[in-house]
């Protein structure tokens, strides 16, 4: 079996500590910790007949609400099988010549250029600048061509970029493509999303997946031109997003007041949370917009892989671990934002790890 890249591998850890998934207090996957909303359930058992049907192939009724919310063209709007099946046709339905990935990012941009065979170029984001955004070295390295991956927020740094500074960079470079990630925009406080204003060779992809709490059930979707999401749409298999996932989008995008409040509470609980890790000897918590942090290990003789150790052994508390993010070692890892219990669970099983 492969080693798998990403969080959320709760499965394979309840069996290696012969315990049940629901044993495991997971803060290796940025999900929101309050749960799915009540209707989520309600609408699947009503819902639950319809998979005597194919799901709609055009998601009709998704992607209208869709282009309401944004007061665009429903032919702007491509809903998929979560960002990630986006991510992966992106570079196979458009005319890429190279990919260019600011580093550390999420590490799925990379996969799906490689598996499209497309050239890979890195920018290293520096610790010492927090992780900020190198928006002029972007600037320099750009060709005709290129597609530029960007995560707003970044995975895992938590660092969300200015979007006066991509519209002007995508004006200025109209021959290249730029894809900005907003799986995790729903977590942050912004009042200028790059959806609004957005130049043609912009493309945002969004997710549900995050903030319903519902990574079981995979639905997202991308707005871009309409040539481009026409391409992709090309690629797509059939049916990609099934019943369950556009009868859950087409309520959530609904029900869109109650994003507000999670939103708000988990930006106090992520204070919280980074002000009590800060606190412990031997870490260092990077600034976060989003609703997780990048802690890294200073301390001498124990790396992130140690901490995870500990934390799962004796607490059976799970992390992620950052080392398969380039240009990040085995000195750093991620948590997200839970409940006040939980994260006060981490915070004393860290201060166990790091006084041990």
């Amino acid at each position: 079996m492969k080693a798998w890249r990403h969080g959320g591998n709760v499965w394979e850890v309840a069996a290696s500590l012969g315990c049940s998934v629901d044993d495991i207090i997971d803060f290796s996957s940025s999900i929101n910790p309050f749960g799915p909303p009540g209707w989520v359930y309600s609408l699947i058992d009503s819902t639950k007949t319809a998979i005597r049907h194919y799901p709609d192939p055009f998601c009709v009724g998704l992607r209208d609400r869709i282009a309401q919310l944004y007061d665009i063209s429903p032919s702007e709007v491509l809903p998929g099988n979560g960002t990630s099946e986006l991510l992966y046709l992106l570079p196979r339905a458009l005319d890429v010549s190279r990919v260019l990935i600011p580093v550390p990012s999420y590490v799925d941009y990379e996969y799906g250029a490689k598996a499209a065979q497309v050239p890979v170029f890195r920018i290293p984001m520096r610790a010492e600048t927090d992780f900020k955004l190198p928006i002029e070295q972007i600037r320099a390295e750009l060709k005709p061509g290129d597609m530029v991956y960007i995560g707003r927020p970044n995975n895992p740094t938590g660092v969300l970029c200015d979007s006066k500074e991509i519209r002007l960079l995508a004006q200025e470079n109209k021959d290249a493509c730029f894809v900005l990630d907003e799986a995790f925009y729903d977590f942050v406080q912004d009042k200028d999303p790059l959806v609004k204003n957005r130049p043609e060779n912009v493309i945002v992809l969004f997710s549900l997946t995050k903030i319903l709490a519902v990574p079981g059930i995979r639905i997202g979707w991308m707005v871009a031109d309409s040539e481009i999401t026409g391409k992709l749409g090309q690629v797509q298999p059939p049916w990609s997003v099934n019943v369950f996932a556009q009868a859950i989008g087409e309520k959530a995008l609904d029900n869109r007041s109650a994003v507000e409040a999670v939103r708000e509470r988990i930006s106090n609980a992520r204070e919280q949370l980074a002000k009590m890790v800060e606190e412990l000897e031997g870490l260092y918590v990077y600034p976060s917009a989003a609703n997780y942090l990048l802690v890294e290990v200073l301390k001498d003789g124990i790396d992130a892989y140690i901490v995870r150790k500990e934390l799962l052994l004796r607490h059976r508390i799970l992390i992620r671990t950052c080392d398969n993010f380039a240009s990040l070692d085995e000195k750093f890892f991620r948590i997200c934002v839970r409940s006040p219990k939980d994260n006060a669970l981490l915070v004393e099983g860290l201060r166990q790890t790091m006084g041990s």
